[in-house]
C-alpha cells in the first residue's frame, strides 16, 4: 500500500473540527461524531510541516499515523468551554 501524496481538510459546519481525509470527498469520515455537514476546505501535501498548520495543538506524527492507519483524523479547532453552574442561593 502506498503513502497518499496529499490529504485533504474538511471543516464541520459549527466550525469546532477540522477533519484530514485522504479520500477527496471525505465519504471515510465517521457518521455520529455530532457534525451534520463537513464542507472542504483545502487540500495540503501529506507533510508534518502541512499538517502542523491545522493541527495546532497535536503532534503532526499522531496525525500522520492516524491518516494511514484509518484514512482520517479529527481535531478540535475551538476552545472546549466548560460552563460552570450556576448558583442555587444568592450570597447576602
Amino acid at each position: 500500500m502506498t503513502q497518499p501524496t496529499h490529504v485533504y481538510v474538511f471543516i464541520s459546519d459549527n466550525h469546532e473540527f477540522y477533519c484530514f481525509s485522504v479520500v477527496s470527498n471525505g465519504s471515510n469520515i465517521p457518521t455520529g461524531t455530532g457534525v451534520a455537514i463537513w464542507k472542504k476546505r483545502d487540500e495540503i501535501p501529506f507533510t508534518a510541516a502541512a499538517l502542523a498548520k491545522y493541527a495546532k495543538d497535536q503532534d503532526p506524527q499522531n496525525v500522520i499515523t492516524n491518516l494511514i492507519v484509518r484514512g482520517y483524523h479529527i481535531t478540535r479547532i475551538s476552545a472546549e468551554v466548560i460552563p460552570f453552574p450556576t448558583p442555587h442561593r444568592s450570597s447576602s
